[in-house]
């Protein structure tokens, strides 16, 4: 029998984030230590929040004592089943991992996202405040996994995914099992947003970006693109594009999406350390009490101080604003030089719109910085001729740029950084 973790799509109304009254109260339940004995069947094993501190067998019934060293959430679920036990260790903390014995396919790629991402969330972001580390597969079809403060659950379809290892593929095990050991500091027992628009940021937004990273960390940036593609694509489903601001976002997609997609797209403009930065400010802030319950307010002050006043336009239209980007390449010319080079020519087109509550689009002045990218042919777009941040202005626009090899495609934003609800113009070939 599972308890199951709050979902956010399933709330009810959101308070404003303006709200100062109800940014007094917490998202989720109060932090309280947690300590259970649970008997089950003699040939099963019993799982519960905690470290393991006793076991033992009396009659027909065999009982598991679990205990935790520090303050969980109020919610928690208790499993048992006839698994199959892994046990290994990082650090101090103990890890378990509780499957089927006929679902070990990916039970080792787990293990070691669990390892990398303690590993990488306490460098970057603080320490990890258990011994102990629990992975546990439920019952159920479901291919998704939930946290609770040093515990994971995941569904069966875990064992039925075949990931691909290559290096533009895609290692989903790896990236869930990240993602949800990120929520050990972004949500849960460290980082409890106060219950206002916006929450859902703090918790999925934060621990979407956090896994991207481990992924980015073990796989390179061809897995790293893979997802952010995914992300974008999210975008290109028929949908309303009338949504809040990401600081005051009150659904799912926005927190998942875009709200990865914003963090991504700042690491490329301003630094992944200095993001992470900010996020580690934040979250010592919540930890010693001189930030009781953070909004997004409070991560969009962080960040503010780690990014140039030059870029500050890009973080009122990343959190601020409902913004979105229109972005082509019409012309893409290369001509060789007497010493040997390219002369690449682009014309570009832009347009920059914000998009209220009704669904009017207002259309705003950009001069805005942009990545411009050329490419060989047969190399992706981690490996490009050039690769340049330019200013580009609304409308129409020639760039010139100087390549040292025969260059085959090139264009603008090629990595995406933007949310373009069109991004099979952004680059294009020199025969196109």
């Amino acid at each position: 029998m599972i308890r199951k973790k709050y979902r956010l799509a399933a709330r009810p109304a959101i308070p404003s984030l303006y709200d100062s009254e109800a940014r007094k109260k917490p998202f989720s339940t109060d932090q309280t230590s947690f300590e259970a004995v649970v008997g089950t069947a003699k040939d099963e094993v019993a799982v519960a929040s905690g470290a393991l501190h006793k076991t033992w067998t009396k009659g027909d019934r065999r009982y598991f004592q679990y205990k935790t060293d520090a303050a969980i959430g109020g919610e928690y679920a208790i499993l048992s089943g006839k698994y199959t036990v892994k046990e290994s260790q990082w650090n101090n903390v103990v890890i378990r991992m509780y499957y089927h014995p006929d679902h070990a396919q990916n039970i080792d790629r787990m293990l070691r996202s669990v390892k990398a991402s303690l590993a990488y969330f306490t460098e970057q972001f603080g320490p990890y405040p258990y011994k102990h580390f629990t992975v546990v597969e439920r019952a159920g079809f479901g291919g998704g996994a939930t946290a609770d403060a040093g515990i994971i659950y995941y569904g069966e379809q875990y064992s039925l995914m075949n990931p691909d290892d290559s290096k533009n593929g895609f290692d989903l095990p790896y990236y869930i099992l990240a993602h949800e050991v990120a929520h050990q500091w972004w949500g849960l027992a460290r980082l409890t947003p106060a219950n206002v628009e916006g929450a859902g940021v703090l918790i999925e937004g934060l621990a979407v970006y956090a896994g991207m990273q481990v992924l980015e960390q073990q796989y390179g940036d061809g897995h790293l693109r893979q997802y952010v593609n995914y992300l974008h694509s999210s975008y290109e489903m028929p949908r309303s594009l009338a949504t809040p601001s990401l600081l005051q976002a009150n659904e799912a997609f926005l927190y998942y999406r875009k709200g990865g997609l914003a963090m991504y797209a700042l690491t490329k403009y301003i630094g992944k350390e200095k993001v992470n930065g900010a996020l580690r400010s934040l979250l010592q802030k919540r930890i010693s009490g001189a930030l009781p319950l953070p909004t997004t307010l409070d991560l969009f002050q962080e960040i503010q101080q780690v990014t140039p006043d030059s870029l500050h336009y890009l973080l009122h239209d990343l959190f601020k604003a409902n913004t979105y980007w229109r972005l082509k390449t019409k012309q893409f010319d290369a001509v060789q030089t007497k010493a040997g080079h390219w002369q690449v020519t682009l014309k570009v087109q832009a347009q920059k719109l914000v998009i209220d509550s009704t669904g009017t689009e207002k259309e705003v002045p950009m001069n805005d910085w942009l990545e411009v990218g050329i490419y060989e042919e047969g190399k992706g777009l981690n490996e490009p001729l050039y690769l340049q941040m330019h200013r580009i202005r609304s409308g129409e626009q020639t760039i010139k740029v100087t390549v040292p090899r025969k260059p085959d495609r090139g264009g603008i934003d090629p990595n995406n950084l933007m949310i373009d609800l069109r991004r099979d113009d952004n680059v294009m070939g020199v025969d196109e």
